[in-house]
């Protein structure tokens, strides 16, 4: 499993806000086009007062939970839609490697080589609070009671301010905290031998409760407060306590048919709600059904409406669940409206294709190569593409004989999605609508004794393939066409490149060499590098174009800037092409800058 959860952890930065990027607006860049301005500046570079996770909770609400989904597990009905899997930031093994003031420098200044910008929206504050919530997702209730109780038990006399420490504890990492228990020092003893691992790690839950602001049950001092009242001391304006009466609303919404057939009867709608708790925990506090109307409404009466709470309907049709967007109740709000769009179903593949085929060659165990696959695949019908029967898959992938280790991006062999067949795997995973809609990353090793003959087959047309190897390794092949060597983290990347490839089509190629011993990856960064490779082709494509969206609201610097290069240029339009393909970008607007980016092109080539 360790290949999962790293691809996870790598994907967090490319994926945390992509879904927040939208063309809405107009886009033209201005004549003389301004490279980007400097980054803003970060503040302190620890909070000036503990952050608090339920107000980080509204944030994360309304500018992740869309892509991440609200318990951070990367299931966000728009996150869904992103061709690159979008990181389960509520798994352990992702939160507990990371430093919070490493996190605040990328949610400030933004990483946009990696797609990710600015928040430039929020304060300092805010963007504390929300790290905090982000935190918070690994953190399960009675996990964090049980290292409380660990603490009290083993370290009476440690005192807690320690953890309340901004300046130290922005700096430390979940894995730092358990370290420090386990070996001891700086006022603590070493309850290496004492406890388990897994309760080392329960007190550093809690020790990173200690660092946030208390939830405001532990602020009053009125314990005793009957259910359903509030303390005075919660609302210092109001002249005595009331009754804390749930605002109730109507959540209603339309059905679509996206395949423009009619839509059947008796569909049965859910309505889910979710709330954070006083840690800072989603928990499901709503589900209710209703049946669709004939004229293809639907509408909940009297749900409990608490500020915040998220809402999502949804609706299953043809064996798939078609969700709408979340949506949040806000302050003095009567109602909120959830329309779905639903599809009817279909088992032909024809229309299928692969856009992005990536094929990355890992050579970290000696004596093997380890064999990392992405394909991003679009479905340009109206049809959700689903498999004949249950228990079969909707594409089948070969595997190379002799292949081992089978690795999932998300999930498993048997776990209900990926079904074992008998030259490889199945996928069972329904294929909506949409370019580059649906997406898949899986890995697995072959014996490697200096020279390999590998064999791909792909049953659908792919429009791009590329392999990609460390520097000392030679990649030959009949369909493949030698590319540019590229650095990243320190490792020569050599990427060969194909031209479209027809349904049937076999991609063979022979490895041969052994991987230079200064392009080799350190073991802990080795993961981490290789699904970043495997995104490369995504991060190219969207990066030229990004710097129109981050500039688009900023004054051009005092400074001459520094021209766009071919490749820059290049890259802008491809991804004006590809917005436009799918849809998202109007023909006025696509056809004015694509030509005055063909323009700039032509001029830099001319002066070349």
């Amino acid at each position: 499993m360790k290949f999962i959860h790293t691809a996870l952890l790598v994907l967090f930065i490319l994926a945390l806000t992509a879904c927040n990027l939208t063309l809405a607006e107009d886009l033209t860049p201005p004549p003389g086009y301004a490279s980007p301005t400097p980054e803003p500046t970060l503040g302190p570079s620890y909070p000036l007062a503990p952050p608090d996770p339920l107000r980080g909770a509204t944030i994360y609400t309304e500018k992740c939970a869309p892509c991440h989904g609200a318990t951070g597990m990367g299931d966000g009905p728009q996150g869904l839609q992103l061709p690159v899997p979008v990181p389960a930031l509520g798994l352990p093994e992702v939160a507990r490697l990371a430093v919070p003031s490493d996190w605040y420098a990328v949610v400030t200044r933004g990483r946009m080589e990696k797609m990710m910008p600015p928040f430039a929206s929020l304060t300092d504050q805010q963007r504390w609070d929300v790290i905090a919530y982000t935190l918070t997702l690994s953190l399960p209730p009675d996990q964090v009671e049980a290292g409380r109780l660990l603490f009290e038990a083993n370290c009476s006399a440690c005192p807690p301010s320690l953890f309340q420490d901004q300046a130290r504890m922005t700096f430390l990492s979940q894995r730092a905290l358990m370290q420090w228990l386990q070996d001891g020092g700086d006022g603590l003893p070493a309850l290496g031998n004492d406890l388990t691992e897994s309760e080392l790690w329960s007190m550093a839950a809690y020790l990173r409760t200690l660092s946030f602001a208390p939830p405001l049950s532990a602020q009053t001092t009125a314990p005793a407060t009957p259910p359903g009242l509030l303390a005075e001391t919660l609302v210092e304006s109001a002249p005595e306590a009331a009754t804390n009466l749930t605002p109730t609303g109507t959540v209603s919404g339309t059905v679509v048919n996206g395949s423009g057939t009619a839509l059947p009867s008796g569909l049965k709608i859910v309505l889910h709600g979710f709330d954070q708790d006083a840690s800072g925990r989603v928990t499901e506090e709503v589900t209710l059904e209703a049946f669709l109307k004939e004229d293809g409404t639907f509408a909940f009466d009297n749900v409990p409406m608490p500020l915040n709470r998220v809402f999502i309907a949804v609706v299953e049709y043809g064996g798939v669940e078609h969700t709408s967007a979340l949506a949040y109740a806000q302050e003095a709000q009567s109602g909120l409206t959830l329309p779905i769009t639903l599809y009817e179903t279909t088992t032909d593949t024809s229309a299928l294709s692969v856009d992005r085929w990536h094929i990355f060659l890992n050579f970290e165990t000696p004596g093997l190569v380890q064999v990392i696959e992405l394909l991003v695949i679009s479905n340009p019908e109206n049809r959700v593409v689903t498999s004949a029967a249950p228990e079969e898959p909707v594409l089948s992938f070969n595997l190379p004989e002799g292949a081992s280790n089978l690795q999932f991006e998300n999930g498993q062999l048997g776990d209900g999605r990926y079904i074992r067949t008998a030259n490889g795997f199945g996928d069972r995973a329904p294929i909506r609508p949409g370019m580059g809609a649906f997406q898949t990353v899986f890995a697995y090793d072959l014996p490697y004794a200096r020279s390999l003959e590998l064999s791909r087959f792909t049953s659908l047309p792919v429009v791009s393939a590329m392999v990609m190897a460390p520097e000392g390794i030679k990649v030959q092949g009949d369909l493949l066409q030698r590319g540019e060597t590229r650095q990243f983290q320190d490792t020569n990347v050599t990427i060969y490149n194909t031209q479209p490839l027809p349904a049937g089509a076999m991609l063979t190629f022979t490895v041969s060499g052994k991987p230079r011993t200064g392009t080799m990856v350190n073991p802990a960064d080795q993961q981490t590098l290789l699904l970043t490779l495997t995104v490369l082709g995504l991060v190219l494509i969207f990066a030229g174009l990004y710097l129109f969206w981050r500039e688009r609201s900023r004054p051009a610097p005092e400074a001459q800037p520094e021209p766009l290069d071919t490749d820059s240029l290049m890259d802008a339009i491809i991804a004006l092409d590809d917005l436009y393909k799918a849809e998202k970008l109007g023909e006025e607007s696509y056809q004015t800058r694509r030509a005055e980016l063909k323009s700039l092109l032509k001029e830099r080539l001319q002066n070349k």
